[in-house]
């Protein structure tokens, strides 16, 4: 699950939830981490994530820059 960063935080969207098993899991994302890019291109909404997951196909990998506090 995803959430658009708020107010005073960095531009990205922050994972709130990471299912167990999930391609996220495997790849160590948590909750609470930032996803900034994604494909070498900027992400600022829950929307931009979903549209850059639904140009690949299953098990093709997908960069990602996560920011973790």
């Amino acid at each position: 699950a995803f959430q658009s960063g708020g107010p005073g935080l960095l531009s990205g969207v922050e994972i709130t939830k990471v299912k167990i098993a999930s391609p996220a899991e495997k790849a160590g994302m948590l909750a609470g981490d930032l996803i900034v890019e994604m494909d070498e291109k900027a992400v600022s909404s829950p929307a931009d994530v979903s549209s850059v997951i639904a140009a690949h196909s299953v098990g093709e990998r997908i960069s990602a820059k996560v920011k973790r506090s």
